[in-house]
């Protein structure tokens, strides 16, 4: 296993248990991700950064690319070495994008079923968030278990005339808070003959 040497900034160590925003916490995973990253790319190329007279089997490095990734920790700002024969993708990222493609031909099939564009962008935008609020376990109030159907929670909003707000619960079967809007009725699937 490759050994991973990183620097933290200093009171980030203090600031994991003084903090209630958890930055501490985010700064450390940054400084994580972006050492297995440069590690990545030291081992792809074949040699360290700015090192002079050495053989590099896989070309050489053309600057960096800045890219945000969101973490539970929080939206990290990652630098990506650039190589100039571009060849280098860190592993860091692949899990993340097989699931994105896997969503994008869900989406796809959902429109080619019939499904309207924009509940398709609806789901799409709720199963993407940036963040999880405290308000997510709404509705998960028992009724709902009891009837053995499980809920369905998806971070989506509600707008009555002019008022908007914040609604995260969508279900299927009893139990819905009051005020819930309707679940929306399934697709019906279509014939080919």
């Amino acid at each position: 296993m490759a050994e991973l040497k990183f620097e933290v900034p200093e009171g980030t160590v203090e600031g994991l248990f003084s903090e209630p925003s958890g930055e501490g916490f985010r700064v450390l995973v940054e400084a994580v991700a972006q050492a297995l990253i440069n590690s990545q790319a030291e081992a792809h190329f074949g040699a360290p950064w700015n090192a002079r007279g050495m053989e590099r089997p896989n070309g050489y490095r053309n600057g960096y690319k800045s890219r945000g990734f969101q973490t539970v920790a929080g939206a990290l700002d990652l630098s990506i070495p650039q190589a100039r024969s571009g060849g280098f993708r860190p592993s860091l990222f692949d899990r993340w994008q097989r699931s994105e493609r896997a969503l994008l031909a869900a989406c796809g099939e959902m429109v080619l079923a019939g499904v309207s564009n924009r509940n398709v962008s609806r789901l799409a935008e709720s199963v993407v968030i940036d963040r999880v609020g405290r308000e997510i376990g709404l509705g998960n109030d028992g009724g709902l278990a009891a009837s053995g159907v499980p809920p369905l929670q998806i971070p989506a909003g509600l707008r009555r005339g002019a008022r908007a707000r914040s609604f995260s619960w969508m279900g299927l079967g009893p139990g819905a808070p009051p005020g819930a809007p309707a679940p929306l009725p399934a697709a019906a699937p279509r014939n080919p003959s």
